[in-house]
């Protein structure tokens, strides 16, 4: 059962009470992730897992492989020369599929 927008707004969350909380421990393989991001949701849903609970304002609750969660990496940083290398690379690439 899925709860309407309507129903968050009654319960006055804030932005900050909406949350999403990964946990997991070194000896279980498995992680719990309770969310109400919608994006979170869907993702998680559409890789084939189901909601364990849902509570009264659209929280949700998985547990699935740890393997999963992917820890955060920084952006890579490109120097100046080093993307004008990969564009002058990607171009003559780009020169050979058309010849």
């Amino acid at each position: 059962m899925v709860m309407t927008t309507n129903k968050l707004r009654d319960r006055n969350l804030t932005r900050q009470e909406l949350e999403t909380l990964i946990n997991f421990n070194e000896e279980d393989s498995t992680a719990d992730i309770f969310t109400y991001n919608g994006k979170w949701q869907k993702r998680i849903e559409g890789m084939g897992f189901k909601p364990l609970k849902i509570n009264d304002c659209d929280g949700r609750e998985y547990r699935l492989p740890k393997n999963l969660i992917a820890m955060p990496r920084l952006k890579r940083q490109l120097s100046d020369e080093t993307k004008a290398a990969l564009t002058k690379r990607m171009k003559e690439l780009a020169a050979k599929r058309v010849s």
